[in-house]
């Protein structure tokens, strides 16, 4: 995610999802806060937007390897220290969240579960495998 400033956080504008907002099953959208566009490069923004149907993971603190599922319609951004799965292949991202929910103390396990566990998305790509179901096998 970006580093946006927490002395810029507004009450109102284009949302940031932080750690925070992640409840290990969804984004919950009750503390959010919000940037204006005019105290960013916003060219710089665009690989942070978050939309409908993305998963996120929490990388750092208490809430570490917690999933979440963005189903809101309007966009929002990523904070720093919060990731977002974006499959290489065809993959169903309700599929992948659900299967990242089975995983959870694995990839805690992964951070180092220590006092401040850490995940890095290097260690999520080189770790994690995801199986991807073969439709001709279950059709």
């Amino acid at each position: 995610g970006f580093a946006f400033k927490s002395r810029l956080f507004k009450e109102e504008g284009l949302p940031i999802i932080r750690i925070t907002n992640i409840d290990g099953r969804n984004i919950n959208l009750n503390d959010v806060k919000f940037f204006n566009t005019e105290d960013y490069n916003t060219s710089n923004l665009s690989n942070y937007i978050i939309e409908k149907g993305d998963v996120l993971i929490a990388m750092s603190g208490a809430t570490t390897g917690k999933i979440g599922y963005y189903n809101f319609i309007d966009p929002a951004y990523l904070n720093q220290r919060v990731g977002k799965f974006e499959p290489k292949e065809i993959l169903n991202t309700r599929y992948l969240y659900h299967y990242l929910l089975t995983k959870a103390e694995f990839i805690y396990i992964l951070a180092g579960g220590g006092a401040q566990p850490n995940l890095s998305s290097n260690k999520l790509k080189e770790k994690l495998e995801i199986p991807i179901p073969c439709p001709d096998t279950y059709g």
